[in-house]
């Protein structure tokens, strides 16, 4: 069966180390060791790009995964996921990536205020 909507996601290959890195921390873990807004959306681009083509077509085609630029990217993705897993209208892979991207969002959230904070906590030190 085939969908619609074509999506193609660009893999980023793992280097040496970050393949044992993901099955050893985990996803979660990963997100939690991100540092900066790249980094998380790093973790979250090899998440998607590992799903398969048969778990991407058990999404509604308005919520296959967007390019993801910047924060505001992954908030809104994160938000329409949410709303589609509360409508009850939800898959288990609907339902796992809901979840990792509002993690994943959280997280970024938590990165850019602590950037922020210590950018200004720089500037009054100067």
């Amino acid at each position: 069966m085939s969908h619609p909507h074509s999506y193609s996601n660009p893999v980023r290959r793992f280097g040496p180390g970050e393949q044992r890195a993901s099955e050893s921390l985990g996803w979660q873990g990963l997100l939690s060791e991100a540092r900066g807004e790249s980094e998380v959306l790093g973790v979250v681009k090899d998440y998607v790009a590992l799903l398969s083509r048969e778990e991407l077509l058990q999404l509604p085609k308005h919520l296959l995964p967007p390019r993801l630029v910047d924060a505001d990217d992954l908030s809104l993705y994160a938000l329409q996921l949410a709303r589609q897993h509360q409508l009850g209208e939800s898959t288990v892979v609907l339902e796992k990536l809901a979840n990792f991207v509002t993690d994943a969002a959280q997280r970024l959230s938590q990165v850019l205020f602590r950037s922020r904070n210590s950018r200004a906590g720089d500037q009054k030190a100067a």
